[in-house]
């Protein structure tokens, strides 16, 4: 056992015993050494550190119970001095460790002093692959992380600026559907590590840190990157919300770069650069139109740039940017009244002031509106006035007295002619021929001749916009996606309308032809195959002249040129809320919609997999009763040999077949009816004398007899029909018959005696239970799921409405602020002037282009990427800290000097570790003086025990000297003999 010992200032006493042996240091007790040398390194007692290893009691690699290194609680603690000592006695390996661990807890110091050692310096090897089974598994860090790449994820600059300014980079990861060998040898090893490993990677690629020393044009890569990112995200689902978080940063930086952008200048530049990251070339808002391509909504709706967005919205017109609505309002009148000068001016000289005011932006758009509200107009009209033209209708005899005439006498009164015309024989057209024929339309009115011109007007716009901005780019913006839908279906409409037209055009033509007449005059001296012949091209002749829509067929050219008329106006009228985000007070909203549209469609896929589930198995159930019914219906009709009429459920059936003698024979001249006869109409009536009485006599004859067959078991379409309705509660409002029942609980019920009793207990219980079943489901629970799910995305927009909602309205002032056409619809299909300058140029570029060799445009292609490759990744910021003069106010200011200005002012924040951390700002102040306290601790402590031992060494030595005069002289007779020559 331990026994009580006196313990001295910074001196270390050991006592030993039979069983254990202790040390002391500072009031603790000390298993042994190893603990001790612990100690010593957790609170930096440098001195004692390198005594203890100077004398190699210790091992500069022992760890703590819990299996922390003397170095990793050093570097934790952040003691420089005892990691500075250790560094010299440790192995290479763990230096990694100690790096990475430094770079993490963002000890610079530490980490400067281990990647400044000779020993890491001078070693040539490089870390292991992580793919590689002997890589750092037990590692507290992943295998995979570099000190770049940590520096990175956690944006520690002074490390970053180092390891660049070393040549180090981070490689960028392979594709995930890369299928080279490197690639397919490492997803077979191990798949997960793998995409382990590329998201890391992709974590030190998103640092922002990183992006801004490295790259020339940071905003431009950022892009590139988040929207790799986001395709990354679609891909690799299970690290989805990881790469949209890298996204995500990504988004936040570039906004933040625009926070440090001052003046007018710089942010024109930054906003109007395009081209390669090293090329001084601007279009107006080009970055700015990248952004919204890319999605990147903070960079968009950021301050600055929709300041400068609605400076180029109102360029020209500053005099009422500012002005109220009235003057306003005064102002865009004047414009619409005096646009068709305006207009004739910008053909003739596009150049001049007043031609000019046609390319505005803010002018284009309120031209835009104008002629799509009179398109709108147009189609509410035409909506009108067709239905109204069709009472003006005009009849054959009104038309043309000579047509009628000869009508009447050539088909009307040929009874055979008629009669195969009229489809008597056949069965397959009633009532063509009649005593008159209402004519149709075959000329267009104004109001379609002007819609005609404005459909074309549209669809040039968006075949120009293709042509403008690129397919893939068109595709992104869903506006173009309703804009595509209305010029389809109008086209669609003009289509079969016009194609009706010219149908009953060449039908009239026909019809007065002189030749057909003399033709038809001869009709009974015919062969039978010109009979055929005439009769045919009559029967087409009348069925395009025909204006009584109850002889068309279903699929008739009008019939759907009015389907894709009516769908259009819906899809024209809803594309007015793209229009919206212009105005504050609606625009949030309308992008809300947008957003519950995606949930309405998440909600409906949904609903319909039980829609369909439980409509399949409501047609299971009863559609074999429908079969029967109708097996018991076609064996009634062929066992009556005498006239009679049959009732079925309420169904009337007159039979006049009859059957073999041979058939009653065998059946001994006696059938079993399971249906009721009723001999003559007038029984008929009788016996439904009971269900007519019923105040619910129209609904029950809907229902029928057999509810459950009528609505689940007729046809797939009408249980579709039955279970769609349901959702709306149409189904059994107000009456005892529920669906599910196979027998009707009405006054209008089949036979007792055709049917066994109960047979329906079984089949109708069921029903009870699936219908019920789907109510509940459908109703209750998935309805109030989308109100949760509508609620919630509510909420969730409703905190950034104000970044969404300038988002879109950007892109909505973009589509205008873009070189297109400055005339509205329809005026735009005119070529003007200058379209026509452009084309020519167009095409003697092309001619040009000719002239040079496929090889030599691919070699320099190949160059130019190479050279845009390798300055991309070299290390253009290295000085970027140095104190130099970066602009000069006689030099023209380019995006070169400019985001080098903006890098400079955004790493301010990363200088300085308190920036941007106010909740950590005393925790570390009070850390920095813990550690300086222990420092000046163990230093006075040390200094204490230095002047102990020399106080003690001076003591034995003056001893030593007493002793050796003691032994050498009489000190007492010499003090007597002083003493008396004083007295003396």
């Amino acid at each position: 056992m331990t026994e009580t010992h006196r313990i001295l200032h910074g001196t270390i006493h050991e006592i030993s015993t039979s069983t254990l042996t202790t040390y002391t240091y500072f009031n603790r007790t000390f298993d042994d050494l190893t603990d001790l040398f612990i100690f010593a390194c957790t609170h930096g007692n440098y001195v004692l550190v390198y005594k203890l290893l100077q004398e190699g009691t210790v091992k500069a690699d022992s760890s703590n119970k819990i299996g922390k290194s003397a170095l990793q609680l050093a570097i934790e603690n952040e003691h420089d001095e005892v990691v500075k000592i250790l560094l010299d006695y440790i192995p290479y390996e763990q230096y990694r460790d100690a790096l990475l661990l430094s770079i993490y807890l963002n000890h610079t110091s530490i980490a400067n002093l281990i990647l400044n050692h000779p020993i890491y310096q001078t070693f040539t090897g490089k870390f292991l692959n992580p793919v590689d089974p002997e890589a750092y598994d037990d590692s507290q860090f992943s295998s995979d992380i570099t000190p770049l790449i940590l520096a990175a994820q956690y944006n520690r600059l002074p490390i970053i600026h180092y390891l660049l300014a070393q040549g180090e980079r981070i490689e960028k990861p392979h594709q995930n559907t890369c299928i080279c060998t490197k690639c397919v040898n490492n997803s077979k090893l191990d798949s997960f590590r793998q995409s382990q490993n590329r998201l890391s990677a992709y974590k030190g690629l998103a640092s922002e840190v990183y992006i801004a020393l490295l790259y020339p044009d940071p905003i431009l890569h950022a892009f590139q990157l988040g929207q790799e990112l986001r395709e990354l995200a679609k891909i690799e689902h299970y690290f989805s919300a990881d790469y949209k978080k890298l996204a995500e940063q990504l988004s936040r930086f570039v906004a933040r770069l625009l926070d440090n952008i001052r003046g007018c200048e710089e942010l024109e530049i930054v906003l109007n650069k395009t081209g390669l990251p090293n090329e001084e070339k601007y279009e107006s808002l080009a970055r700015f139109d990248l952004a919204i391509q890319y999605r990147e909504k903070p960079f968009v709706s950021h301050s600055n740039c929709q300041q400068n967005l609605i400076d180029n919205w109102y360029a020209n017109l500053s005099i009422i940017q500012n002005t109220d609505v009235f003057k306003r309002s005064l102002f865009y009148l004047a414009y619409f009244i005096c646009f068709p000068f305006l207009a004739i001016t910008y053909y003739l000289f596009p150049k001049s002031r007043m031609g000019s005011l046609c390319q505005q932006p803010n002018l284009k758009f309120k031209a835009y509106i104008a002629s799509y509200l009179i398109f709108i107009i147009l189609n509410i009209a035409s909506s009108y006035f067709s239905a109204n033209h069709i009472k003006t209708t005009r009849f054959l005899s009104d038309y043309d007295q000579r047509l009628y005439t000869n009508y009447i006498q050539y088909i009307y009164q040929n009874t055979e002619l008629r009669n195969y015309i009229n489809g008597i024989d056949n069965d397959t057209v009633h009532s063509l021929v009649d005593c008159d024929i209402s004519l149709r339309f075959f000329t267009p009115n104004l109001f379609q001749i002007a819609m005609s011109i404005w459909v074309i007007g549209f669809s040039w716009n968006e075949f120009k916009q293709i042509a403008d901005t690129g397919l893939k780019v068109y595709l992104k913006v869903a506006s173009n996606y309703v804009d595509c839908s209305m010029n389809i279906l109008y086209i669609l409409y003009f289509i079969f309308l016009y194609s009706s037209m010219i149908f009953t055009r060449l039908a009239m033509n026909i019809f007065q032809s002189t030749t057909y007449w003399t033709n038809l005059a001869r009709y009974s001296t015919m062969t039978n195959a010109e009979k055929q012949y005439y009769i045919s091209q009559t029967r087409h002749i009348l069925y395009w002249l025909n204006a009584d829509r109850f002889y068309w067929k279903a699929t008739d050219l009008n019939n759907l040129a009015e389907a894709f008329f009516a769908m259009g106006i819906v899809v024209s009228i809803c594309r007015m809320c793209f229009l919206l985000p212009i105005i504050p007070f609606v625009g949030p909203l309308q992008v809300m919609l947008d957003y519950m549209m995606i949930d309405i469609s998440k909600w409906i896929f949904i609903i319909v997999i039980f829609f369909i589930s439980f409509a399949c198995a409501l047609f299971s159930i009863f559609s074999y009763f429908a079969v029967n019914l109708q097996q018991q219906i076609s064996l009634f009709q062929t066992s009556l040999n005498v006239n009679s009429s049959i009732e079925i459920s309420n169904i009337t059936l007159f039979n006049q077949s009859t059957c073999s003698d041979y058939f009653y024979e065998l059946l001994n001249g006696s059938i079993p009816f399971i249906m009721s006869i009723v001999e003559d109409t007038n029984d008929i009536n009788n016996a439904n004398d009971s269900c007519q009485q019923a105040s619910t006599y129209q609904l029950y004859q809907n229902i029928e007899t057999y509810p459950a067959i009528n609505y689940f078991g007729q046809s797939f379409d009408s249980t579709l029909l039955t279970t769609f309705f349901t959702l709306f509660g149409v189904i059994g409002d107000g009456t005892s018959n529920r669906g599910y029942e196979l027998q009707a609980d009405s006054s209008c019920q089949s036979d007792p005696n055709s049917y066994l009793p109960g047979f329906d207990n079984f089949v109708s219980n069921l029903g009870f239970i699936i219908y019920g079943l789907f109510t509940f489901i459908c109703i209750t629970v998935l309805i109030n799921t989308l109100i949760a799910m509508l609620e919630e995305t509510i909420k969730d927009i409703d905190n950034r409405a104000d970044i969404e909602w300038k988002y879109a309205r950007s892109k909505l002032y973009m589509e205008y602020i873009r070189n297109g056409n400055p005339l509205p619809v329809p005026l735009n299909i005119l070529p003007t002037p200058t379209a026509i300058n452009n084309f020519f140029h167009y095409i003697k570029k092309i001619i040009l282009r000719k002239n040079y060799s496929y090889d030599n445009n691919t070699e320099t292609s190949v160059g130019n990427r190479r050279n845009s490759d390798s300055e991309s990744i070299s290390f253009d910021n290295e000085g970027i800290f140095n104190r130099r003069q970066s602009y000069i106010s006689n030099k023209k200011l380019t995006y070169k000097k400019v985001i080098e200005r903006v890098i400079k002012r955004f790493l301010l924040y990363y200088k300085d570790l308190r920036i941007g951390l106010p909740d950590n700002k005393d925790t570390l102040k009070l850390r920095e003086l813990q550690n300086d306290v222990f420092a000046l601790h163990f230093e006075l402590t040390n200094n204490i025990d230095e002047f102990n031992e020399m106080y003690t060494s001076m003591e034995q030595s003056m001893n030593d000297f007493n002793t050796t005069l003691n032994a050498y002289f009489d000190l007492q007779h010499i003090k007597e003999h002083f003493n008396n020559q004083n007295i003396s």
